[in-house]
């Protein structure tokens, strides 16, 4: 092997290097592990060194962190057989009159190898990167039926926590913040939520739904308790005869949901819409209705009916009271 192509291998391989530490890192993450002790625990992995009787049993106490340990040495045993192969190569390979000949060659690779390095650093492509090791490793690693919590930093008993949510736990359900009393009962407070691709101030009358991304600060026993072991309610799994809501948005105490009528209320049964006055009783507005997902006209002669898909804005509160069906209209 020539000089400059084994020179470039080596680059190329300290810059895949890199990036498998960064890939690795967010795998333990998502294991529970925080952001330090994950990067701690993969160089630690990778380069052989060994790590304390202590922080290993953070490892071995997971049967998921056994795995990826084994798959991080079986790496670090790769790339370091590869590199020292490389760098034998380049050394028997050595010609002083053929690395002036490729000096051209050699000072763009190390130039192009600097580059990368200072790119990959940068803040923007650094956070781009990450995204997209993210998203990798949530399919290799997680399948949907499990909410993922990534542990950003820990503070005694405490931590700041990312959880992505697939199924509500069931004392969350439906309910807000405040009603939920999540802070009260577990000292875990929202600090953002990230819902249809932008960032919503957490109020008391957010109403966790799934596909929320929410940045939480709290007890992490509490956190991990009540977001993969509290049992998970997915809209499927609701009882066929309840009407189903889906919040779209929400607007300080009022909000924006849709709501799949599989029972019509009491209060609203053959009755048409001006007659119900639901929007002087209860400020709720009627903003669209489908019907055998076709649109249906809002008149005032309307009569919601069974299956019917209905979105209403007014305060959320009001919405859960005067459509959550009881035993008895069921």
């Amino acid at each position: 092997m020539n000089f400059d192509v084994a020179l470039i291998i080596i680059l190329g391989v300290i810059v895949a290097y890199t990036i498998l530490i960064n890939l690795y890192t967010i795998f333990f993450q998502l294991s529970g592990l925080s952001y330090a002790k994950s990067r701690f625990q993969v160089i630690s992995l990778l380069t052989n060194s060994g790590f304390t009787t202590r922080e290993s049993e953070t490892i071995t106490s997971s049967r998921i962190r056994r795995k990826l340990a084994i798959a991080v040495m079986l790496t670090g045993h790769i790339f370091s057989i590869v590199i020292i192969s490389l760098f034998v190569n380049l050394v028997f390979s050595f010609n002083a009159e053929q690395v002036k000949e490729s000096i051209w060659v050699i000072a763009i690779a190390s130039i192009s190898f600097i580059a990368i390095i200072v790119v990959l650093r940068l803040p923007k492509i650094n956070e781009a990167l990450s995204k997209l090791l993210k998203k990798t490793s949530h399919r290799l690693l997680k399948d949907k039926s499990k909410n993922v919590v990534t542990i950003f930093d820990e503070i005694g008993d405490e931590a700041v926590c990312e959880v992505i949510i697939y199924g509500v736990p069931s004392i969350l359900q439906d309910k807000t913040l405040e009603e939920s009393k999540i802070i009260s009962k577990f000292g875990i407070n929202v600090l953002s939520v990230y819902r249809n691709k932008r960032n919503i101030k957490a109020t008391r009358s957010t109403v966790l739904m799934s596909g929320d991304i929410v940045l939480l600060y709290g007890n992490l026993t509490n956190i991990r308790d009540l977001f993969l072991k509290e049992k998970i309610i997915k809209p499927q799994e609701l009882e066929s005869k309840e009407n189903v809501f889906n919040l779209l948005d929400n607007y300080g105490d009022n909000a924006i949901v849709d709501i799949t009528l599989n029972t019509v209320p009491e209060k609203l049964k053959n009755i048409p819409l001006c007659e119900s006055k639901i929007r002087e009783n209860n400020h709720i507005f009627i903003l669209g209705v489908k019907r055998l997902s076709n649109d249906v006209e809002i008149e005032g002669n309307l009569i919601f009916e069974e299956d019917d898909v209905i979105t209403v804005f007014g305060p959320y509160h009001s919405v859960k009271q005067l459509f959550t069906t009881s035993k008895n209209e069921i």
